[in-house]
């Protein structure tokens, strides 16, 4: 979903109520969880961010936060009292486990 300043939820909204795109970057770098030794986190860039509130056209990813930096992001969230959802992280994962559950 695109919201009318051009940005990409829920990717956008959780950007915000973290601090912005700088302050999420500094959380991904602190909290990373790298158990595979990946470091590509920790040299992580502004433009990372930004590009998770961009649509697929401009080269971003439709308001998906990639999945390898969601335990990093919660973490932060939790360490700075701000409760986060699957849906806060990718909605369509969240429609996805709530059909299941219908189904169930």
């Amino acid at each position: 979903m695109t919201t009318e300043t051009g940005k990409c939820e829920p990717a956008a909204s959780l950007i915000a109520r973290l601090g912005g795109p700088s302050a999420v970057v500094r959380f991904v770098r602190l909290h990373a969880i790298e158990p595979d030794g990946d470091r590509r986190t920790r040299g992580m860039h502004v433009s990372t961010v930004l590009r998770w509130s961009m649509s697929v056209e401009q080269n971003g990813t439709g308001g998906c936060i990639p999945v390898k930096y969601w335990p990093a992001l919660i973490k932060a969230a939790r360490s700075q009292g701000i409760e986060i959802t699957m849906r806060d992280l990718n909605a369509r994962v969240a429609n996805a486990f709530e059909e299941l559950k219908c189904q169930a």
